[in-house]
């Protein structure tokens, strides 16, 4: 997550610098700084939901010992996945990348229900 949070500062810094007057750079070169800012937040709500997947298959044999806080982990990687997905969103994804990210938040709640207890 570390290397993520320094190429998002990277890229945003990268960015600012095409919004300047003195901007030598192309067209062509000012899209791709675009699609490089808006991959890091893409990156970063797949690595989430890789992770809350993977701890969604870890709660049945998971120690009950230590079971809420793989929850609590799940719940904050939903969060984190959720979060990069509005960096995405405002960054106007084009459309198959956006449905792949929506699809991905879908299943981040999904690893949440898991975890969520039935008041049926």
């Amino acid at each position: 997550m570390v290397r993520i949070a320094d190429a998002d500062a990277a890229a945003y810094a990268e960015l600012q610098a095409t919004w300047k007057k003195d901007c030598t750079l192309s067209d062509d070169e000012k899209k791709a700084v675009q699609d490089r800012v808006l991959a890091v937040p893409c990156d970063l709500l797949r690595l989430c939901h890789a992770q809350a997947e993977a701890v969604a298959d870890f709660l049945p044999q998971c120690n009950p010992g230590i079971i809420s806080d793989a929850k609590v982990a799940l719940h904050l990687l939903a969060g984190a996945g959720r979060a990069a997905y509005q960096t995405v969103a405002v960054n106007n994804p084009p459309e198959e990348l956006n449905k792949e990210m929506v699809k991905l938040v879908r299943g981040l709640g999904a690893f949440e229900d898991v975890c969520m207890p039935r008041f049926e």
